[in-house]
């Protein structure tokens, strides 16, 4: 019911408010788009369909959306990557029992996390497949024949190609399963073809390691990687009420977890260790690097993923039920509060869309730089995608075509600004450097936030419609033949280098 519940949320919103998602499905209608006769993306863009890691959610997008539109093939891989990550997880937390442990009824909690609200579409079909490769690895050891590894090892590549962090989380578990089981049985055998099944990702995971710039990594302060594990807050996606929940769901797995350990029930030890790896991971590794990003907040999950299957207490069950049960609700209940005002404001967005000409080329400029209040994610970041999906316009804006993490990569001849000034300092981009290239300049929290831009935004464009936060300005007729700026000549907006967001 409470998975049912989480799926409900995705669909009854006009538009899943998430940062990133617009632009991966922006990128996934290019795909579809790109080599039609009638398509304008092949102007400007280069395809590259080379696996890698956090390759798996733009591909999978793409073909969802060649069988429904762009909205609703976001909206099912959401889904897709719940309902994944639930059903491993009981998975993992039946083993061999005859019913799931009551602590299952937080997965849904777990699933609905701040990386999906983020956008990090692929990363969350990566750690859905995380709990598979856990409860695979298990039953490897039992298991004498090569079915079971087989699938194990296409579990741990396909979280490979989806995240590095989900590849990662998964090859940690699978790791510690694999040793514990060779120092219990005191031989190899008995998990040598769960080895051998993991060995080809270990050696792509090795390759995309080895390549990774190392000068430019980032690290978070010890206290912020401290208070983000222990308060579990990387599953809250709105401050305030949704965090002190996540809390209580933490503080709830804990007490159940130190029962077991009061009470030495065998079997914690493997799991004791996995979480231990999980906050040493977490803590080691670097936040950030122009090779990849964001890799301890996401592995802040480990642990916690790691503490379930220790939460097997057949005692007060059922109060154990009407907690787990409750703090889960009230975590959904609260994220739905939360999102209805900001879906409001993106079915704002969609009713510009009419105004823009199908194949124009659009930016958007974001005068708000943190998220709008009570969300953590900056869900109006790429909202203008949602527009140039409709109307099959180009997004000058575009970030993923930037970096070298998705499938779609600006053209060398095309010069576009670089994104992190149109996201990170928009009310410094000289208007003059855009009415080259884009016709429509589409601005959010504008008056609230930059009152002073609109002089000089006007003096090259002029608004044809506005609604909540959104407001749309078109090229001055005047200006339509203006040529753009020299490739040669640097700017503030086009100089830079991009960087991995």
């Amino acid at each position: 019911m409470l998975t049912s519940a989480c799926a409900g949320l995705v669909w009854a919103t006009w538009a899943f408010p998430s940062q990133d998602g617009p632009s991966h499905s922006y990128n996934a209608w290019i795909l579809l788009q790109y080599g039609l006769d009638t398509s304008v993306y092949s102007q400007f863009y280069d395809v590259s369909l080379q696996p890698t890691t956090n390759w798996l959610g733009g591909i999978l997008l793409t073909a969802l959306g060649q069988l429904a539109p762009m909205p609703i093939a976001e909206k099912i891989l959401i889904t897709l990557s719940l309902i994944l990550f639930v059903s491993g997880g009981a998975m993992l937390l039946r083993e061999d029992r005859d019913d799931l442990p009551p602590v299952a009824l937080i997965l849904p909690a777990l699933a609905f996390n701040y990386p999906l609200h983020m956008g990090f579409f692929s990363f969350c079909l990566g750690f859905a497949l995380v709990p598979w490769a856990w409860a695979l690895a298990g039953r490897s050891i039992r298991s004498s024949g090569w079915q079971v590894p087989l699938a194990l090892g296409m579990v741990v590549l396909m979280a490979y190609l989806a995240h590095l962090v989900a590849a990662l989380m998964a090859l940690a578990g699978v790791f510690v399963i694999g040793v514990s089981s060779v120092l219990r049985e005191r031989r190899l055998r008995r998990f040598r073809y769960g080895f051998l099944a993991v060995l080809p990702t270990l050696g792509l995971l090795a390759s995309y390691l080895s390549r990774m710039p190392k000068d430019s990594a980032v690290f978070w302060e010890m206290d912020t990687l401290i208070e983000n594990v222990i308060t579990l807050r990387s599953i809250a996606s709105y401050i305030g009420a949704q965090e002190w929940i996540a809390m209580g769901i933490g503080a709830s797995v804990l007490i159940v977890v130190l029962y077991q350990a009061w009470n030495r029930t065998p079997g914690q030890r493997l799991w004791w260790v996995l979480a231990a790896l999980g906050v040493g991971l977490y803590m080691v590794l670097p936040n950030g690097s122009q090779g990849h990003w964001f890799l301890s907040d996401r592995l802040s999950l480990l642990p916690w993923l790691a503490l379930l299957p220790l939460c097997h207490v057949v005692r007060a069950r059922n109060l154990q039920i009407a907690v787990f049960g409750g703090l889960c609700a009230a975590f959904l209940v609260t994220a739905g509060i939360h999102q209805t005002p900001l879906d409001k404001e993106l079915q704002a967005l969609d009713s510009l869309a009419s105004h823009v000409e199908p194949d124009s080329l659009m930016v958007s400029l974001s005068f708000r730089r943190r998220a709008p209040a009570p969300a953590r994610a900056r869900v109006f970041l790429h909202a203008a995608d949602r527009i140039a999906v409709a109307r099959n316009a180009v997004d000058i804006g575009n970030y993923e075509a930037q970096t070298n993490h998705f499938q779609t990569r600006i053209k060398p001849t095309v010069r576009w600004p670089n994104y992190n000034h149109l996201e990170g300092a928009a009310e410094q981009v000289n208007p003059e450097m855009l009415f080259g290239s884009a016709r429509y300049v589409l601005t959010v929290d504008l008056d609230t936030h930059a009152p002073d831009y609109r002089g000089q935004l006007e003096t090259f464009y002029g608004e044809v419609s506005h609604s909540g936060r959104f407001r749309l300005f078109k090229r001055h007729a005047q200006r339509l033949d203006a040529p753009p700026p020299s490739p040669d000549e640097p700017s503030e907006t086009g100089s830079a280098p991009p960087e991995t967001k």
